[in-house]
């Protein structure tokens, strides 16, 4: 296949992944690959503006409407885009006819139309461009390091034990104990609402004579996503805790696990197993 044809198939894909039409595993690997190629996340944001346009050009499919309507437009984000949108096209089609016409070309008709109120809407261009941008840059921070960061020594140390098991504003706290597997899925799900940047993990490990304890954040299928070390046990409740912070925006919804290695003083290291949760983004 020619460099034409992979970017074909690579767009369409994007289009079925923002319509939620893809399979869980082609799914998984869009989501795997947007925390590791920044290139890729500027190409999900342009699918989307044209995803937007052929919506309010109506060129979708009655499925694709349908799946745009109950998939794509779940966040006021993209109900706003949408609205730019719309709006736009409405103004230009009733001024100009160019209905046909693709999203850019729409634009220069108005302001060429309407030099007077060009600069109103390069503002509206600009506020809607923002918006691509900077979901663009959340996607281009680097994942390993927002993970690193969050759970560096100073972030929890001074906090007692009480405090941080609480969800807060921007925090929302999974405890998550040896006997996973006996647990209820509810007792593994998380929600991140609108405002929540931090998922923290409360990770109840063994009495043992560990120095440190490394994790990773995997996929359901172990697929390494990021990884931080140095981590220490903290008592409390009669049992030992690793915490563990992991930042929203390294997160989509879907399942996940935290796989944790003990290390003892001399460097030897243990697995000791993987604790699974759910993340739900509404």
């Amino acid at each position: 296949m020619d460099n034409n044809g992979t970017l074909d198939a690579e767009k369409d894909n994007l289009r079925k992944y923002l319509l939620q039409e893809l399979a869980e595993a082609d799914q998984e690997q869009i989501e795997l690959r947007l925390l590791t190629d920044r290139e890729f996340g500027g190409r999900l944001a342009i699918a989307q503006t044209e995803l937007i346009d052929d919506f309010v050009s109506a060129k979708l499919s009655g499925q694709e409407e349908q799946s745009f309507r109950e998939h794509y437009l779940v966040t006021p984000e993209r109900q706003q885009k949408l609205g730019f949108a719309t709006a736009l096209d409405r103004y230009v089609t009733e001024r100009t006819g160019a209905r046909k016409a693709g999203l850019f070309e729409k634009l220069l008709t108005f302001v060429y139309a309407k030099p007077l109120k060009a600069a109103f809407a390069v503002v509206l261009l600009l506020i809607f461009g923002a918006g691509i941008f900077i979901a663009w840059r959340v996607l281009q921070k680097d994942p390993q390091q927002e993970f690193a960061r969050a759970n560096r020594s100073e972030e929890t140390d001074s906090i007692p034990y009480s405090v941080l098991k609480q969800d807060s504003g921007n925090t929302r706290v999974l405890t998550l104990r040896e006997n996973f597997v006996r647990e209820d899925g509810d007792s593994r799900k998380v929600q991140v609402t609108s405002g929540v940047t931090l998922v923290r993990l409360l990770l109840e490990v063994g009495v043992g004579s560990y120095a440190s304890f490394s994790a990773s954040l995997q996929t359901a299928k172990g697929q390494d996503l990021v990884s931080v070390g140095n981590l220490k046990a903290r008592d409390a409740e009669g049992a030992q805790f690793v915490v563990v912070n992991i930042p929203t925006s390294i997160l989509t919804s879907g399942n996940y696990q935290l796989r944790l290695t003990g290390i003892n003083g001399d460097g030897h290291t243990t697995d000791l197993g993987a604790y699974p949760f759910q993340v739900v983004i509404p």
